[in-house]
């Protein structure tokens, strides 16, 4: 999750370029949001829900982090364009939900690595 919103808003989009504040702070401060965005989809992973499509499992609940995380950074007025279009707000929200879904097909393909590794121990 963390490299694709690094590529699309720092390679893409050069929105890094904008940032008033320092880029090292910048780029520890998306470190610490985004490993605590995949904690939580983490522990969201672990609702027994779909128990038997890991991967449906994790699109699902990558979908509404996406959805979630999108809403609050807009609400906090956390964007590198003063003044958003609908047009760009359109094409964020969906990016943003491409990007937390990949980040649960990762952890619903890591769950199924493990759980099938687990089983040939067992």
């Amino acid at each position: 999750m963390f490299v694709l919103s690094y590529s699309w808003h720092g390679l893409i989009l050069n929105d890094f370029d904008q940032l008033a504040y320092s880029r090292t702070l910048f780029i520890i401060l998306f470190s610490i949001v985004y490993f605590g965005i995949g904690f939580i989809l983490t522990l969201l992973y672990q609702v027994p829900y779909l128990e038997k499509k890991p991967l449906l499992k994790g699109l699902f609940f990558g979908c509404l982090m996406g959805i979630l995380v999108y809403l609050i950074s807009f609400v906090i007025g956390v964007s590198f364009i003063a003044a958003p279009t609908i047009k760009f707000i359109a094409i964020d929200a969906a990016w943003q939900v491409i990007e937390q879904s990949c980040g649960g097909l990762a952890i619903g393909l890591t769950w199924q690595y493990v759980t099938l590794q687990e089983r040939r121990v067992v």
